[in-house]
């Protein structure tokens, strides 16, 4: 069964909606979810996904390519967790008397075919959707966030990092280093830098021989 033609079967259906079991049973089968309304309040989910949301007077549903996003934080919605999650979850709105003839209507990026639920000699009620829960995108992956970088202030004012202290460490390690050699054959080299600096950040500039700590 494909959207277009699960559409065509609940074009017409009658609110409160019933949708009936070989046509749910036939939607959970082919992935197809069905989104329409209830009341004042409810956004309804049937076929391959089996809920409903609240929404008074109109709010958002979101969902990742498994179905709806749930709230870990049990139900807290100002859960930091739970706002980092929608943030990258596919979003269904639903709009209460937003559009005249309808009392709810839906808006998404869902590719979707739509259905309309008649309210007997009302007219129309709901209009309602139809998608594959395969073209619900996975959430986005995180962007890398790179870490500040390790910092030192000079007694001059200046701030530099790690890396440029290492960096001219290096270049006055290396002159020192030969210079010894020349002096002492059997010198091989001062303790590495990276390790200096580990040292440094833990306890501090250490007192230089024969005169005081920095």
């Amino acid at each position: 069964m494909t959207t277009k033609e699960l559409a065509q079967k609940l074009n017409g259906i009658s609110y409160p909606v019933r949708i009936p079991k070989e046509i749910n049973d036939a939607a959970k089968a082919a992935g197809l979810v069905i989104v329409y309304g209830a009341s004042d309040d409810l956004m309804e989910f049937d076929g391959a996904i089996r809920e409903e949301v609240g929404v008074n007077d109109g709010g958002t549903a979101f969902l990742d390519e498994k179905g709806l996003v749930e709230n870990a934080c049990h139900g807290e919605d100002d859960c930091p967790y739970f706002q980092r999650v929608k943030e990258s979850a596919t979003r269904i709105h639903a709009l209460w008397c937003k559009e005249g003839g309808y009392s709810w209507t839906y808006k998404t990026e869902i590719p979707h075919e739509t259905f309309v639920v008649l309210d007997g000699d009302a007219g129309p009620y709901c209009r309602g959707i139809v998608f594959r829960l395969a073209d619900v995108m996975p959430p986005a992956p995180a962007a890398a966030v790179s870490p500040e970088p390790v910092t030192f202030k000079l007694k001059t004012g200046d701030i530099v990092t790690r890396e440029e202290i290492i960096e001219s460490l290096r270049e006055g390690a290396h002159a020192i280093t030969e210079k010894q050699k020349k002096r002492d054959p059997g010198f091989v080299r001062y303790p590495t830098l990276e390790a200096l600096m580990d040292y440094i950040e833990d306890n501090g500039i250490p007192a230089r021989a024969g005169g005081k700590g920095a």
